[in-house]
């Protein structure tokens, strides 16, 4: 194999070295290639005395160049250490491509950190190098450092992940850049005085630059909003506004199922295997019939969810008023869509239901926030927390490929250079 190809292609510099044919030896799980560092003219870094062959010892070093998983390729390189007759001082030569005292080149160690941004575990990156999990963390906290975050997005939305900081904390902040659909930062908490600490490193001018501020139905995100970005819009997630009725739906199914004493009748079959259909708008119910069994009927789905439905009024109501969010159209105005807002937390506190009233009071509680979602904005972005939530499948399958985090700021790195940054992230 050609010296000057193969040491090229590994990211070291040939004139370090004497120009010999190279070839591999077999060894237990790949390669070792044999070089030999050049010996002619040198100078004493000390004195800068000309040196030619005054050598004091040699010795080896072995430098992991491997980038595959299937081989493992080691460089053996001979080295010389040289002595200055002058000043008596030993000194070795650098070598291009080789940080002293490293065991990987420049040229593994750059491939390395670029697959940080990859959907890759600490142990498939080590794996793939061949070095330990250790070292490879250890370069990934060396290298990467804390990003900047930039400028403050003009639409700001906020989501929480669970991630277990410490005993008081459970959940990490996620802000997302709506516009540009990626992770803008990561706060430790969604605590209070964590988001407050975090904000208050922005000056007015900057804050001011959010003009869309989306979020679920958190307290603390109202008290944020309020306290940082009150000239900006605060728009309900549709996503929680919507799941507060599903969840209303799903518990009253279960509960009106519990109460059918005809075990395994039609309606307590259908409820018990085909919960998810009741959560569905009716147009995307399947075309398809359910067949009893016991009493040798087929129904259609779409009716035999009309019957169930009808088995009890608080259920009826709960479904049908889910139905109407579904169906509303965000193209209305946004007295149009308080009208609408109002019609419904009205209908859910006229209930006799505690769970329903309940869930009248948050609608009421957030109806300017509620109508803001499904009211037609200036910018014309139908805003909504969906990009957070995918963004939480990015973030949950990062902590899964790695088996979890235990490490705060790692954790966050990590999020931010596959889901923020492609490149100049160093």
């Amino acid at each position: 194999m050609n010296n000057n190809t193969f040491l090229y292609r590994v990211g070291l510099n040939p004139e370090n070295f004497i120009n010999n044919d190279i070839e591999p030896i077999n060894i237990e799980g790949g390669l070792l290639y044999l070089v030999e560092e050049r010996k002619d003219i040198r100078i004493c870094p000390y004195c800068n005395n000309k040196i030619k062959n005054e050598i004091k010892k040699y010795y080896y070093i072995y430098i992991n160049v491997s980038d595959n998983s299937n081989m493992k390729e080691i460089i053996q390189i001979k080295r010389v250490q040289f002595i200055c007759k002058k000043c008596k001082k030993t000194f070795t030569n650098e070598l291009k491509g080789i940080e002293r005292n490293n065991t990987i080149s420049e040229f593994i160690k750059n491939q390395i950190i670029h697959d940080f941004r990859q959907m890759l575990s600490f142990k498939q990156i080590a794996d793939k190098y061949h070095i330990s999990i250790t070292k490879v963390i250890n370069l990934f906290d060396k290298q990467v450092t804390v990003m900047p975050t930039g400028h403050l997005p003009k639409v700001l939305c906020i989501d929480e992940y669970h991630f277990e900081t410490s005993k008081d904390s459970k959940y990490v902040c996620v802000l997302i850049d709506y516009e540009t659909r990626t992770v803008f930062d990561i706060i430790k908490s969604r605590q209070k005085a964590y988001l407050e600490e975090y904000f208050n490193k922005f000056n007015s001018k900057e804050l001011e630059r959010v003009k869309y501020f989306c979020s679920d139905l958190y307290d603390e995100y109202a008290h944020i909003k309020r306290k940082y970005f009150p000239k900006a819009i605060h728009v309900a997630d549709k996503f929680h506004v919507i799941k507060q009725m599903t969840t209303l739906v799903n518990m009253l199914r279960t509960r009106v199922m519990n109460k059918i004493t005809e075990y395994k009748s039609k309606e307590y079959n259908f409820m018990k295997h085909n919960w998810r259909l009741f959560l569905l708008r009716k147009d995307e119910i399947p075309n398809k019939t359910y067949y009893h069994q016991a009493s040798g009927v087929e129904t259609s789905y779409e009716d035999l969810i009309f019957h169930s439905v009808l088995l009890n009024e608080h259920f009826s109501k709960a479904y049908n008023i889910l139905q109407d969010l579904y169906k509303y159209s965000d193209k209305v105005s946004y007295s149009e869509a308080m009208n609408f807002i109002q019609f419904i937390y009205e209908r859910l506190r006229s209930s006799t239901l505690d769970e329903l009233v309940k869930v009248g009071n948050t609608f009421y509680k957030w109806r300017h926030e509620i109508a803001n979602s499904f009211a037609r904005n200036a910018i014309g972005y139908n805003i909504s927390n969906g990009i957070a939530e995918n963004m939480n499948n990015h973030i949950a399958t990062i902590i899964k490929i790695s088996y979890g985090y235990s490490n705060y700021e790692r954790f966050r790195k990590r999020v931010l250079l596959i889901c923020k940054y492609n490149k100049n992230w160093i």
